[in-house]
């Protein structure tokens, strides 16, 4: 019961975190959650995943989602030695309302996409509304969903950058 304890909190804490991985050493009849750090792609892909969460809470007007997808990209950002994404995923989540959060969101989008293009792989589609004159990413390309919108305008976008 205690190996399956310490196996538990330590996948509990590899998910808050973010960034880190545990690994499981035996030592005769108990386990040792031992951390080990991730690449810099495994980190990039918590960010490109917090930010989804984020974008998907937006889309729904979910106020609680945007904060624990921002508090997310925060941990990730941090350690991923990405202060200038921390900071501005710290706004997000500190964001009062729906418009104020669409408001960060759309500063910490323009950082998040700069931070892309540093990646190789795996990355999610830059798609920019004309409307709104705001750009964020995705990861799905084939339909559009602008979080800085209302429902009937869900689809107002275009891919820019696979």
């Amino acid at each position: 019961m205690k190996n399956i304890l310490i196996a538990v909190t330590a996948c509990l804490v590899a998910a808050l975190v973010g960034t880190t991985a545990y690994a499981q050493h035996d030592h005769g009849s108990h386990q040792t959650p031992k951390p080990m750090k991730e690449s810099a792609d495994k980190q990039a892909d918590h960010i490109f995943i917090s930010y989804e969460e984020a974008r998907q809470a937006l889309i729904k007007g979910s106020m609680p989602g945007i904060k624990i997808a921002a508090r997310h990209i925060g941990l990730s950002a941090k350690s991923a030695d990405q202060p200038k994404l921390a900071e501005l995923s710290a706004k997000l989540e500190a964001a009062p309302d729906l418009k104020a959060a669409q408001q960060a969101f759309a500063l910490l989008s323009d950082e998040a996409i700069k931070y892309r293009e540093t990646r190789c792989c795996n990355r999610p589609v830059v798609v920019y509304c004309s409307m709104e004159k705001k750009s964020w990413m995705q990861t799905d390309a084939k339909v559009i969903g602008n979080p800085y919108v209302d429902a009937k305008m869900r689809t107002c976008g275009e891919v820019k950058a696979d």
